[in-house]
């Protein structure tokens, strides 16, 4: 167990567009209709999410036994450790591999790669500074089927929170749900 890794599948869907700093990770509300997701433990969930922010803190490079170091406070615990994992790896969720992931590259390497630039904390004194603000599309109900069709919405809770979201209703909401593939 010392000399495993931990991998996250599709660990590119969790992340947010653009290289953010600090880090934050998607969580999709499609995860409550996931029944392999929904069959795990409150443990094994809360282990889970603990997973998917070491790795991304890591970049990449997990190993079982820092996992088991951080994630785990008690000797009890400790106990069902294994036990925990094997069940994230069988319900797909991560994948125990026997040698180190290729290395990602850092965080500060991929914004200077996608020359996007260093953020500062600090707003700018010019006068120029303006907050950013959302951007409403001129045709709600277009830019919602295009989301329907690109994949963006998988599920009708999504599909219902952006239909709320934009205001829709009556006749336009009920030709969406209509749109969402079964």
């Amino acid at each position: 167990m010392n000399d495993e890794w931990i991998a996250i599948p599709r660990w590119d869907e969790f992340q947010h567009y653009g290289n953010r700093d600090p880090v934050w990770i998607k969580n999709y509300l499609r995860l409550l209709r996931d029944d392999n997701y929904l069959e795990l433990t409150l443990s094994q969930r809360g282990i889970l999410h603990g997973l998917w922010m070491l790795y991304a803190v890591t970049d990449g490079a997990l190993k079982v036994s820092v996992v088991k170091r951080d994630l785990v406070l008690t000797r009890g615990a400790s106990k069902y450790f294994r036990e925990n994992i094997e069940a994230l790896n069988q319900a797909g969720f991560i994948a125990i591999v026997a040698s180190k992931p290729l290395a990602r590259p850092s965080r500060a390497k991929r914004r200077v790669e996608k020359k996007e630039p260093e953020r500062s904390r600090a707003k700018p004194e010019t006068p120029q500074y303006v907050a950013k603000q959302n951007v409403q599309p001129a045709d709600p109900f277009k830019a919602i089927t295009n989301m329907i069709r690109n994949g963006v919405i998988h599920d009708r809770i999504e599909l219902d929170a952006e239909i709320a979201g934009y205001r829709l209703n009556g006749t336009l909401a009920d030709e969406l749900r209509e749109m969402l593939p079964r």
